[in-house]
């Protein structure tokens, strides 16, 4: 295994009754965070990601009962295993978890919400991005490339550990690479894919993205397979 992905949509029913079981196998650090979050769905949306986490480990690796970590920066990790690489991410009643054996950004953000998402883009875009929002033919294609252009920006800095930078946002640039396949490893830096069916759209960043396992890493449970789009990622000169 060198990248997996997997999604789950909470079931707040379920994720209530196995709560203390839930609560019994996080780490002094992943409750020192869960007691950062005062909203009930919050904290529930927490629990779930941090149980799928530890499922992905059990079925894709065979891990029992890992011990998971959540550094300073708000990076997740796996006690012990240096070789690899963890990144969780929530939006709405989804959660998704991304394992891999190199640093790794995920985030998913629900693309259903009705919202101004060109005025949005003015703030946390570049100019071309803009541009292409702005010369989308429907408010649904607005959301699309308004969502894929957050969900790498915002993959790109919980890989390194940063928070939301909204001032950096508009520097990060994303130039189309060739999709991964066995001849072709590319240089693509960033990966992301829409998945229309559950108006989720889902990015990764890291090195992970330029190989051809990005293509087998996420199966849906109708046993489709999400068509990626691959970037390599830039920052304006003089701008982490």
């Amino acid at each position: 295994m060198s990248l997996a992905i997997e999604l789950r949509c909470l079931d707040e029913a379920a994720c209530l009754a196995h709560l203390p079981d839930t609560q019994a196998q996080l780490s002094p650090s992943e409750l020192r965070r869960l007691q950062q979050f005062s909203h009930p769905h919050r904290r529930l949306l927490f629990l779930a990601g941090r149980d799928l986490a530890r499922q992905v480990l059990l079925r894709r690796l065979g891990l029992s009962q890992p011990t998971l970590a959540i550094d300073a920066q708000g990076r997740s990790a796996i006690e012990g295993r240096r070789d690899l690489y963890l990144s969780i991410a929530h939006s709405g009643s989804w959660v998704a978890c991304v394992v891999g054996h190199a640093p790794i950004g995920l985030d998913i953000e629900n693309t259903g919400r009705q919202r101004d998402f060109l005025a949005l883009a003015r703030s946390v875009h570049s100019p071309t991005q803009c541009r292409a929002i702005e010369g989308a033919s429907s408010v649904p294609e607005q959301a699309e490339l308004f969502y894929r252009y957050w969900t790498l920006k915002e993959a790109h800095f919980k890989r390194q550990g940063l928070g939301l930078d909204l001032a950096l946002m508009p520097q990060l640039e994303y130039l189309p690479s060739p999709n991964p396949s066995p001849s072709n490893t590319a240089t693509a830096t960033a990966a992301s894919c829409f998945l229309p069916q559950l108006e989720l759209m889902l990015a990764l960043d890291g090195s992970a993205c330029a190989g051809a396992a990005l293509a087998a890493a996420l199966v849906l449970p109708e046993g489709d397979r999400p068509v990626w789009q691959t970037y390599e990622a830039s920052v304006a000169k003089g701008r982490r």
